[in-house]
């Protein structure tokens, strides 16, 4: 019995609430397009985006949205500057071992250089590169490298020294 009494005391409380009246209309926000007030400016065209603003479709602000979208007419801000393509050894990295020297054509003379970390070995010629590593030139004991390091040219000279000298 008491239970009858607790419902019939909600039900009435329901009632004297408004509870239980005419339902409020359904609006498809979707096409609808909601009045905005005068003293706000029409969004622009490009910010109307598929999900619908709920604050905006009541008028209280524009829909607005921030869109990004890359054409390919310069370079792509997200692109890393650097790839795995272009790096490579440092200048601190390598190690010359050995020169073979032409007097009569320098140009066909060769250096090899060998990585400080993992042993690899690079037999280049003048012009050559060895990752962002440019070989600028290759002389009777020496070879020059430089490296381009986002605008500061690095350039650094390895010496070889001949047998018998200390």
């Amino acid at each position: 019995m008491a239970c009858k009494t607790h419902a019939t005391a909600l039900l009435m409380l329901v009632v004297a609430c408004g509870g239980g009246g005419a339902e409020e209309p359904v609006v498809d926000l979707e096409t609808t397009t909601p009045a905005l007030p005068a003293e706000m400016p029409a969004p622009p065209m490009e910010s109307q985006a598929a999900a619908f603003d709920t604050a905006a479709a009541r008028g209280e602000r524009p829909l607005l949205r921030e869109v990004y979208a890359w054409r390919g007419t310069a370079r792509d801000p997200f692109r890393a500057l650097v790839t795995l393509e272009q790096s490579g050894p440092e200048l601190p990295d390598m190690v010359l071992t050995s020169l073979i020297y032409q007097p009569s054509d320098p140009s066909r003379s060769i250096a090899v250089f060998r990585e400080v970390g993992n042993n690899d070995r690079h037999t280049v010629r003048q012009g050559d590169r060895i990752g962002r590593l440019y070989v600028a030139a290759i002389e009777s004991n020496m070879a020059t490298l430089t490296m381009n390091d986002f605008g500061t040219i690095r350039r650094q000279t390895y010496q070889l020294s001949r047998p018998g000298t200390p």
